[in-house]
């Protein structure tokens, strides 16, 4: 299978359509060792977004649903109770803490969206892959990389790199890239990769990872006050991946108990956490910083 760590250099998880790969049937679970792909981020702010003792964050519920890529047969997903009552439970033990009727007002609005990724690996079939290829100038790519000239193999490589971009641009999926991009954090990925504080195989794992099908949930805080004014101000957001074959119903607790203490943070790179890890000894998952350059939230598309 070849590889496309290239992508990320030009900022480019080139996302291909879903083919309709199989989903687990309907009541089957097959639970392994849980490994989650977490993504968090966080607007800058002196304050920072963590309770502290004695002083929680007061905060409202909501919750929505959506598929990212193609819709695929079979696809379950827990009952709204069940994710409300996981979701709500892990942010108490972070201190955060949920509004009653005549309670504080809340300082957040947060929005758990549960859902489902299905996109498609990209093809290793020659004979797929040769309208695409025929459509490549090599004079481009040799002007480009005039190392290649001489390098058939990287020549190669090169050429089916760029077919793979020109069937990604020409897919029915192109609308939903930017959709998987945020969540799995890909200009994270492409900054630490140009600047050294990535290596390219974690960097590879996590653009590999928007091939896959993957059931996801992302925990985002809005500023409250300004949502009630229709006005949607991100505050911070943590997204987490499994892949399709879990229970993603049985996996909420591990995973939201692997992402808790990252809520209201923003951390460098998106990070693979294995939570048989964490039953042995406590997981590092890397340093928690604040965006500097960060001014306005991202927008959040969501399914009513």
């Amino acid at each position: 299978m070849k590889r496309i760590i290239f992508l990320l250099a030009s900022c480019l998880l080139a996302l291909a359509p879903a083919m309709g790969a199989d989903k687990p049937a309907a009541g089957s679970k097959v639970q392994r060792g849980l490994e989650v792909l977490i993504a968090a981020d966080a607007i800058a702010s002196p304050e920072g977004f963590r309770p502290e003792p004695g002083h929680p964050i007061h905060y409202v519920f909501g919750q929505s649903r959506l598929t990212i890529g193609d819709p695929v047969a079979g696809v379950k997903l827990p009952e709204p109770a069940a994710v409300e009552q996981a979701v709500t439970a892990e942010l108490a033990k972070q201190g955060f803490v949920r509004t009653k009727i005549g309670g504080p007002m809340p300082e957040l609005f947060i929005l758990a969206i549960v859902g489902d990724a299905n996109f498609e690996e990209p093809t290793s079939d020659p004979a797929e892959m040769e309208p695409y290829i025929a459509l490549v100038n090599q004079r481009r790519i040799v002007q480009d990389h005039p190392e290649a000239q001489s390098n058939p193999d990287l020549l190669e490589q090169l050429i089916y790199n760029e077919a793979i971009r020109i069937r990604y641009q020409q897919s029915l999926r192109l609308a939903d890239k930017p959709k998987i991009e945020a969540l799995l954090g890909a200009t994270k990925v492409t900054r630490a990769v140009k600047n050294g504080t990535m290596m390219p195989d974690a960097a590879d794992r996590v653009a590999w990872a928007a091939y896959e099908n993957r059931y996801y949930v992302s925990v985002n805080a809005f500023d409250a006050a300004k949502y009630a004014k229709k006005e949607k101000v991100l505050l911070w957001r943590t997204n987490l991946f499994i892949d399709w074959r879990n229970d993603l119903a049985l996996a909420l607790p591990a995973m939201l108990a692997q992402a808790g203490p990252l809520f209201g943070t923003d951390v460098a790179v998106p990070t693979f956490v294995d939570d048989r890890d964490r039953k042995k000894a406590d997981v590092k998952i890397g340093e928690a910083t604040v965006v500097p350059d960060a001014k306005t939230a991202v927008p959040v598309e969501t399914k009513k």
